[in-house]
């Protein structure tokens, strides 16, 4: 049977190792011999004298404080924060392994981008700090792996590669949302011309007129009076002509019916809420209505 102490005593005990076992009342904090949890949760690990694993992940507030006091209470031990507190098999120590290079790559990316010197500081002494995980953990765990430096890393390689990551995932985006209206093309058409067809949010915003109660409506489910569009498509001819963005200022806005206009770009799409409307949809809209500049 575990002891029941007060919270300050469990973190104590823990960290101390004075005894195997210990409890709060509520049990939302405990402790057995190495290990301390949180309620269910795993958030700590005395895996030797010197080394204390500790849990990184999406928690409850109120887990989070009990990773926070745990933290304090062996602040004169090694500590390594990682995902895998309680690494058995070789998949383990993979998966923690790889999350200490993403850290150490997404830190060092952020001080390279960083426009105050404090915030450049910060991400760059987050990166040394992880790169000493890294290593603490090898050796801790007696891995055979090549031994992290800061000097290891590239910046502007860092850089250029995350330029290329990032245009292959835009292409992909791209390719899929393609795939995904191709595949939704009949439905489309149908809701266009008026049928009751069910869009899927994942698809771009689509505009059909309602000429019965004289309302453009997107397939995201929202209405807007004819009467507002002229005024808007004017606005948008504008931009394109002026190849200049157009955002409303703080003492003025621009009403579309209930909505209020976010944004026009350069290239004639507009931002109104959670709708992102591309220019060849208010062109199509605009042919429909005669409009002028089409």
């Amino acid at each position: 049977m575990q002891n029941i102490v007060d919270n300050s005593s469990v973190f104590h005990f823990w960290a101390n190792q004075v005894q195997e076992h210990a409890s709060n009342q509520k049990r939302s904090i405990h402790f057995d011999t190495t290990k301390l949890y949180s309620y269910s949760l795993l958030i700590a690990n005395i895996v030797n004298p010197e080394t204390v694993l500790i849990h990184i992940s999406d928690n409850s507030a109120t887990t989070n404080k009990h990773i926070s006091r745990a933290y304090s209470a062996v602040n004169h031990k090694n500590i390594i924060v990682c995902p895998t507190i309680d690494p058995v098999y070789t998949f383990d120590h993979k998966n923690n392994l790889d999350y200490f290079k993403r850290e150490i790559h997404d830190h060092l990316l952020k001080s390279e981008r960083a426009r105050s010197g404090s915030r450049k500081q910060w991400t760059y002494n987050s990166a040394i700090n992880n790169i000493k995980m890294y290593n603490d953990y090898c050796r801790c765990f007696k891995l055979r792996r090549k031994v992290l430096t800061i000097e290891s890393y590239d910046l502007s390689k860092i850089v250029e590669l995350n330029k290329k990551e990032r245009l292959l995932l835009t292409k992909k985006k791209r390719v899929e949302k393609l795939k995904l209206i191709k595949d939704n093309n009949k439905k489309i058409k149908q809701w266009k011309t008026g049928d009751r067809v069910y869009l899927s949010h994942e698809l771009p915003v689509f505009l059909r007129v309602n000429k019965d109660n004289a309302t453009i409506e997107t397939s995201k489910g929202a209405n807007v009076p004819l009467s507002y569009t002229a005024i808007l498509w004017r606005k948008v001819q504008q931009c394109i002509n002026d190849k200049k963005c157009y955002t409303p200022d703080y003492n003025h806005t621009d009403k579309i019916g209930v909505y209020a206009l976010d944004s026009i770009a350069k290239n004639g799409d507009i931002m109104i809420g959670c709708h992102n409307i591309k220019y060849s949809e208010l062109q199509s809209i605009a042919q429909q209505l005669n409009y002028k500049g089409v």
